[in-house]
C-alpha cells in the first residue's frame, strides 16, 4: 500500500461522499503516487492558501465498509427526514438556533443518541469511535 487509499472518512470528507477503499489519484490536478506527496499537496491546501481539489479512484469493493460508518449514513438519512436542510452554513460557530429548534434538536437527541458514535478522529475529539450520550452531545457532533 503506498498510502492513497482512503481507510476512514468523516466529518467533511463523508458529507462530500468520500468512501472507505477510494484511492486518491490527484490533487490540485497534480497526479499523486505517495502518501508524503498527497499530504504535501492536501496541507498547502489546509492552511487557506490554496484551494484544492481531491480526484479518486472509487473501489467497487464493499469489503473495506466501515460498520460505524453504515450507521452514520442511517442516522443521516433519519435526521434529513426529520430537519429540512433550508441552507448551508460551513462553520458551525456561526449557526444560530431558536429555542424551538434546540428543544428539537434535543427531543431528537434523546430519542436516538444511542444508536450514534463519534465520527471524528482521535486528534479532534476524546471520545472518537465511541458511542454518544445526550449529556456530552455539541454541534460538532
Amino acid at each position: 500500500d503506498d498510502g492513497r487509499r482512503v481507510t476512514h472518512s468523516s466529518l467533511q470528507s463523508w458529507m462530500h461522499g468520500v468512501r472507505v477503499g477510494w484511492t486518491i489519484i490527484a490533487v490540485s490536478g497534480v497526479k499523486v503516487e505517495t502518501e508524503n506527496e498527497v499530504f504535501e499537496l492536501i496541507h498547502k491546501g489546509q492552511n487557506g492558501a490554496v484551494r484544492y481539489e481531491v480526484l479518486f479512484e472509487k473501489s467497487d469493493s464493499k469489503m473495506h465498509a466501515d460498520p460505524i460508518q453504515s450507521v452514520f449514513f442511517q442516522n443521516r438519512k433519519r435526521l434529513q427526514a426529520c430537519f429540512a436542510l433550508q441552507c448551508s452554513i460551513e462553520k458551525t460557530e456561526h449557526r444560530g438556533l431558536t429555542r424551538s429548534q434546540l428543544e428539537q434538536v434535543l427531543q431528537h437527541a434523546r430519542r436516538y443518541s444511542e444508536l450514534w458514535h463519534d465520527t471524528a478522529p482521535p486528534s479532534i475529539s476524546k471520545t472518537s469511535g465511541k458511542p454518544l450520550r445526550v449529556d456530552i452531545l455539541n454541534l460538532y457532533h
